[in-house]
């Protein structure tokens, strides 16, 4: 069960080290930090011949440098040296810790996006999971840099500074508290719009995201058809939608970012005054307290700066993980059966087999036949819309019927683990694209030397009788998906991964569409060779191919 602590404790937990030597390292610059102004104060007293009790407590350390002014420089830049370089190791700790974990996260939403259901994808969109990549995981490393590790140190560094405060002056920082407690009432309803806005922005961008994936892959289309005017305005008022939204969330942010030190001027200014005006000359500051005092405030500002906005990076980093989380989880609610599949010969059976998309119009109703095993060839036949590939995607289990079942071999495929299923089941499909850079990665999923030797003869096989110009070789490049291919040789292509492969059951559709007549004689020629060997299932619309294949066993309709 994944959950945002879940997540974040499982991390830190893997990289102890690393999360302690971080936190170690702010720790040790916040004191450094502190040290700074605390310093400068000891300084002007130094200066000046004043001797401050409040400010004694920094001779306690194991080593002086009051005696003198070269002394104190001395230390001082000594401690200023070391804070940069603690900050900086802090800081790059904290930063890689944050791409680390994005890193590791974006791993995990892949290897679980690999098990989502396709119909899932078919139901929502493709869209939807990529911008988990985008916007999400940003918010995500946020979360855990400047939500949980800064957010962290700068905590530590406020209660050492409160504490320094308390001991330069109680009656200055009881005066700075109570404006404090103001300020964070302000900020607090500020920040609940700028979170309600922030969300808003997000749902926008991420609108105008999938417009854009959704017409670039549509690319051929708006050009072939001169939609350039239309699809530029549509992106145009999306774009102006994302302004609009973006302006509204800009008005709050950068009031926020600026009423913050505005605020905790005007605090400290009040309560300097307050101070000014108090008749209680005992516990007045001499002129080096008062002077570390006011630098220390000033020094941890803009930690109290982020801590007082650091509830919108809470409340958007838990939005994108509950998105994040939602995804994670879907592998859990469609476990994978642990049961093998075992090939006995390929006998196919359909019972009662019915599947909708919305639970209402039924795409395959009621379907029943029997294959036998090596039974050559079978004709599957059904006008365009009929079904056709919604069943190849129930043989290979990537959809789950809505009633009814399929067996092989006697087993239901869909109570049986489907990678040890598809070990069987190969298919030729453009619904299944080409992957890979090149022809050789494209159909033998392979890199490995030791797989060229097979995947060069079988296409060669095919090859065979095409002009040699018109040759595709193992290290041409096929460009995305194979958009760089003509569909030929994208479908040449997919009956020789097919073919490589090697599997007992073949699932075919449209078996020649787009195949010239050359390639199309080498593939009846190798089908014809091995249809005593395999099963092959035919999906087609068209009754011509009973010619072609004059020994098919059996036909169903769909």
């Amino acid at each position: 069960m994944y959950t945002k602590q879940k997540l974040i404790w499982d991390f830190f937990r893997q990289h102890p080290y690393r999360t302690a030597l971080s936190l170690l390292l702010g720790f040790i610059a916040s004191i450094l930090l502190i040290l700074l102004p605390i310093s400068l104060g000891k300084y002007f007293d130094l200066l000046f011949g004043y001797h401050s009790y409040r400010a004694h407590f920094l001779d306690a350390l194991p080593f002086s440098f009051w005696d003198t002014i070269p002394q104190f420089i001395t230390f001082f830049i000594t401690i200023t040296l070391l804070w940069q370089v603690t900050n900086f190791g802090y800081r790059y700790l904290t930063a890689e810790l944050g791409l680390l974990f994005s890193h590791e996260l974006r791993t995990l939403l892949f290897e679980h996006q690999m098990f989502i259901p396709l119909s899932e994808y078919d139901q929502k969109g493709y869209g939807k999971y990529l911008l988990r990549y985008s916007g999400d995981l940003a918010a995500i490393r946020n979360y855990l840099v400047s939500g949980v590790l800064r957010f962290t140190t700068d905590l530590m560094l406020i209660t050492m500074a409160l504490f320094g405060l308390f001991l330069l002056s109680p009656p200055l920082l009881s005066g700075l508290l109570i404006g404090l407690g103001g300020m964070i009432i302000i900020i607090y309803f500020l920040n609940r719009i700028l979170y309600d806005r922030s969300v808003v922005v997000r749902n926008r961008r991420s609108g105008l995201l999938a417009y854009v994936n959704q017409r670039l892959q549509a690319m051929d289309t708006i050009q072939a058809f001169n939609r350039y005017v239309p699809e530029q305005k549509r992106f145009a008022d999306r774009s102006q939608i994302v302004y609009q939204a973006g302006t509204k969330y800009q008005k709050i942010y950068q009031l926020i970012y600026t009423l913050v030190p505005v605020l905790l001027y005007l605090t400290l200014a009040l309560t300097l005054f307050a101070y000014a005006q108090s008749s209680d000359t005992l516990d007045r500051l001499h002129q080096g307290n008062l002077l570390a005092f006011v630098l220390l405030f000033l020094t941890v500002m803009p930690n109290v700066r982020r801590l007082l906005r650091v509830t919108t990076v809470w409340k958007v980093g838990h939005v994108s993980f509950e998105k994040l989380i939602r995804i994670l989880q879907l592998s859990q609610i469609n476990q994978l059966p642990e049961t093998p599949f075992t090939y006995k010969g390929g006998a196919i059976t359909f019972q009662n087999l019915g599947f909708s998309y919305n639970g209402k119009k039924y795409v395959i109703k009621n379907l029943n036949a029997q294959i036998p095993p090596y039974s050559g060839f079978t004709f599957i036949h059904g006008r365009t819309g009929s079904g056709k590939t919604t069943l190849i995607k129930l043989l290979l289990a990537l959809y789950h019927p809505t009633e009814g079942q399929i067996l092989i071999d006697g087993q239901n495929i869909h109570q049986v683990h489907p990678k040890s299923l598809r070990k069987h089941i190969t298919v030729v499909s453009e619904e299944f694209p080409l992957l890979g850079r090149t022809v050789f990665e494209a159909i033998s999923y392979s890199r490995k030397a030791d797989k060229r030797p097979k995947a060069q003869s079988v296409l060669n096989f095919l090859q065979a009788d095409l002009p040699p110009d018109n040759h595709l070789h193992l290290d041409d490049r096929i460009g995305e998906l194979g958009d760089r291919l003509s569909k030929s040789q994208i479908k040449m292509l997919l009956y020789a991964r097919a073919m490589i492969s090697n599997k007992p059951i073949f699932l075919i559709e449209d078996p020649f569409k787009n195949l010239p007549t050359a390639v199309k004689n080498r593939i009846l020629l190798w089908l014809n060779e091995h249809r005593n060997e395999k099963n092959f299932l035919f999906f087609t619309s068209k009754q011509g191919i009973a010619k072609l294949l004059p020994q098919i066993n059996q036909t169903i309709s769909l």
